[in-house]
């Protein structure tokens, strides 16, 4: 099965996630969410698994410390939320981050290093648990077995260069020390570092030398128009080679790209409730908020919902049928018109773009799983000459956007043909 995992990354994900639990497969939980909202979202995964059979990971978070200030205040403190889960975890990492402000784990001692992976094991392994004990269980009896992570993900450490991996190699031996479910690591890579092949036999070797037989891949900043054909490439041959090693692997984020990678091993990808395809370091304090942008389906991007509209309205194209646009537009006319009102209806159009998003990614898995690499190429091609003309004479869109990663996905795919199966069905770790 090609696993889709949605990434639970704040309270706006709540309720996607408990109206299309048919969407998606397993939750990927940031960790300072659970340690904020102790009692809620270890609930909440309760009630999933208990009635929808919903297993979920846990995303360990510790390599947002390594750089910059995104978990920060003005005054340096840290933001509520990451305060909560640094308490939980304790010292060392709380008393590095007051004193240093940042974590790397290639420049602390080997000792506090095995510490802090090991903090973040036992973290993942009872928080969730302990909370519902002793939230739900004041009241009722409860029964937890089977709440545990569906894996450890270990703190990862992002790898630019060789001697990043022996960082990584602590770690997760010191998350197997501790650890008393499967460990499925994160190898979080640059895209120069998985440039030639040494490189990437040496992260199946880290894998291997740990009797460890799946992985999260997470390529940094793999954005589909800063991503050369190129790099697409060395992308595949890492898949295609950790499946030839017997290795389970699955995107910690993708886009539609992710999952034409089932076709050559690649067992799962992720993404968030809006956005979150792709992720890089974040160096400086961002803010949040919601945004009314739109997922174009046929041209695989996110669009202001009134350039969406003139787009396809250009194309000459109905609207899109999901069960969400459907049920509140009769027309491209009518998601421009929401778009360009106050923020009250600006706000009211932001969960219905949540869900239309998350019914698009489980329509990806589902075309991967149903056709074959083919046919998956070919609508590459008809995407790409059906909307080129309307997209690039749309006064709406972005100049710095174009529909080349269309094609280069599709010229990339095709130069590996040779180590790809026609139809996912077919692929045998």
């Amino acid at each position: 099965m090609f696993e889709s995992s949605l990434r639970y990354t704040n309270f706006h994900d709540k309720h996607p996630i408990l109206t299309q639990t048919d969407y998606y497969d397993s939750l990927i939980v940031r960790a300072h969410l659970l340690a904020y909202a102790r009692n809620a979202v270890p609930d909440l995964l309760y009630q999933l698994a208990d009635e929808e059979a919903v297993e979920y990971y846990i995303d360990p978070m510790v390599s947002d410390f390594r750089v910059g200030e995104n978990f920060t205040n003005s005054d340096g403190s840290l933001k509520a939320w990451h305060a909560k889960y640094v308490s939980h975890l304790g010292d060392p990492l709380e008393r590095l981050l007051k004193n240093d402000g940042n974590v790397d784990a290639s420049e602390i001692s080997n000792r506090h290093l095995r510490q802090i992976a090991k903090d973040v094991v036992k973290f993942q392994q009872n928080f969730v648990e302990g909370a519902v004990l002793e939230g739900r269980g004041k009241y009722e009896e409860v029964d937890v077995n089977g709440l545990k992570p569906k894996a450890v993900i270990p703190w990862h450490h992002r790898m630019a260069q060789s001697e990043d991996i022996s960082v990584n190699r602590e770690i997760i031996d010191a998350s197997q020390e501790i650890a008393d479910i499967p460990l499925k690591p994160c190898l979080y890579v640059t895209k120069e570092f998985i440039r030639d092949r040494t490189r990437r036999r040496l992260l199946i070797e880290l894998l291997d030398d740990n009797n460890i037989d799946q992985t999260f891949i997470w390529v940094e900043d793999l954005h589909k128009q800063r991503t050369s054909q190129r790099q697409y490439e060395r992308v595949i041959d890492l898949i295609a080679e950790m499946r030839e090693a017997g290795v389970s692997t699955h995107f910690y984020y993708g886009d539609y790209f992710s999952n034409l990678l089932a076709y050559f091993g690649l067992q799962g990808t992720a993404h968030g409730s809006n956005y979150g395809e792709e992720r890089q370091e974040q160096l400086e304090n961002v803010g949040g908020g919601n945004l009314t942008r739109y997922y174009l389906n046929p041209v695989k991007e996110f669009l202001k919902a009134e350039a969406a509209a003139d787009v396809m309205q250009t194309a000459q194209e109905p609207m899109c049928t999901c069960d969400y646009c459907s049920r509140h537009f009769s027309s491209w006319n009518d998601l421009s018109y929401l778009a360009a009102t106050d923020d009250d209806d600006a706000e009211s159009l932001f969960p219905i773009l949540q869900k239309h998003f998350i019914a698009m990614k489980r329509s990806h898995a589902e075309k991967v799983r149903n056709n074959s690499l083919d046919d998956c190429l070919d609508d590459l091609k008809d995407d790409f000459s059906n909307y080129s003309s309307p997209f690039n004479a749309s006064d709406q869109v972005s100049p710095k956007k174009d529909l080349d990663h269309l094609m280069r996905w599709k010229s990339a795919i095709e130069s590996k043909k040779s180590q790809a199966v026609q139809q996912v069905s077919k692929i045998r770790l």
